[in-house]
């Protein structure tokens, strides 16, 4: 700036704030929704909100825009009491902890004996210290079943400082509890009500793994029974973020997490799978097996609610039952690659191995010839590696 304190002409004056101010002469026009379409997108001051307007509006006259899926009306209603019937479920379930976390605060150590504190027997214990009995011989007394046998240890378990305000809390803690369980029991009933029209898809579903009748409720009620909305069962999981994003830059995939889906379903299909782990002799629970130990329990937990959403899009869009493909379907899907897996770890042990195909009845099976080599330390193959083996139809000839 001059000394004289008069700003020079067509430049910016430096304030003491650190802002720039901008003469009205040199400052650029405003960029106004008029101007032709030529100016391109990434320019200075092109209208980009409006070309975006523009662009989205002539595609959706085109018909170059693809419509929400909105499911009909009776989908809809069933959609609403499926997922408020789960909001009162995750709610009772909140008290519950809330009841043992007062048992806990007043030294009532109920649970540590009782399997469940809303059995019978616990509800009766713990409705006799809400009305003032505090003696544990006679609360014990209340057992019932298999309980009775722990009698000594309920009252070791039942001494405590149960005041008046726990009593006052447990009192509510009951009531709400009795509450939401009339509530749930209502609102199944009016599920039942909505949801008989699609009794046939309803018994479809029932049948895939990990699902029951109220999951099965919840997937027609948030993903409809018309598959036809969906060109391919991929559509439906990448519409449910139920499948990994594609992230790729200049040749570089970088990390690609699922997109938001809808809250409900993920909710359900989380549970579905969760279930399905824990199955024996299931292709869903081998294929959680398989992929727990690789890319983690959450992962997998995720790919396993993918191969449901899939699964009851198959279910639905053909009319037939699930068939379970087996445990073994991993292996019998590529043997040659399995057995080359067991014959290394019989190498391991210092065995030689030979794999030589057979002529069996499924031409699947394959021979293995053991050799014991001069680095052998160990007496006998692999027990397990050998029971693989057998389950595979290989022959163990010996050393």
């Amino acid at each position: 700036m001059p000394k004289n304190g008069s700003a020079r002409p067509n430049s910016p004056v430096q304030c003491r704030l650190h802002a720039t101010i901008v003469p009205a002469d040199v400052r650029r026009p405003a960029t106004t929704p008029q101007e032709p379409d030529s100016v391109s997108v990434g320019s200075p001051g092109a209208p980009r909100r409006s070309l975006e307007r523009r662009s989205v509006s002539s595609s959706l006259v085109l018909g170059l825009v693809r419509p929400s899926f909105v499911p009909p009306k009776p989908i809809r209603e069933l959609r609403n009491l499926t997922r408020y019937r789960k909001a009162q479920i995750d709610e009772r379930s909140r008290e519950a902890q809330r009841l043992d976390k007062v048992l806990q605060d007043t030294g009532v150590k109920l649970s540590s004996v009782a399997t469940d504190i809303q059995g019978n027997p616990a509800r009766a214990m713990l409705e006799a210290l809400v009305e003032g009995e505090r003696d544990p011989e006679v609360l014990s007394e209340m057992a019932l079943g298999r309980m009775r046998n722990k009698v000594p240890q309920l009252q070791e378990a039942l001494v405590g400082r149960f005041g008046e305000h726990h009593a006052l809390i447990l009192r509510t803690i009951l009531a709400k509890i009795d509450f939401l369980d009339t509530a749930i029991c209502d609102i199944s009933s009016e599920i039942n009500k909505v949801i008989a029209p699609f009794g046939a898809e309803l018994a479809l579903l029932d049948t895939i793994t990990g699902v029951n009748r109220r999951t099965a409720e919840a997937l027609i009620a948030e993903i409809g029974v018309d598959m036809s909305r969906f060109p391919t069962s991929g559509h439906l999981a990448s519409w449910a973020g139920m499948c990994p994003g594609n992230n790729e830059s200049a040749h570089k995939r970088k990390s690609g997490g699922c997109r938001k889906g809808p809250k409900w379903l993920g909710v359900h299909l989380a549970e579905a799978a969760s279930v399905t782990g824990r199955s024996k002799d299931t292709y869903l629970g081998a294929q959680q097996q398989r992929l727990s130990g690789r890319i983690g329990y959450g992962k997998a937990n995720k790919a396993v609610g993918h191969s449901i959403l899939v699964t009851a899009s198959h279910i639905l869009s053909n009319d037939v039952p699930h068939e379970d493909l087996g445990s073994d379907w991993f292996v019998k899907r590529r043997p040659e690659a399995h057995a080359r897996r067991l014959a290394k770890q019989i190498e391991a042990l210092g065995y030689s191995v030979e794999i030589t195909p057979t002529a069996a009845r499924h031409s699947q099976h394959t021979r293995l010839i053991l050799g014991a080599t001069p680095r052998a330390a160990v007496a006998r193959p692999n027990q397990r590696g050998l029971h693989e083996l057998s389950d595979q139809g290989c022959t163990y000839l010996g050393q």
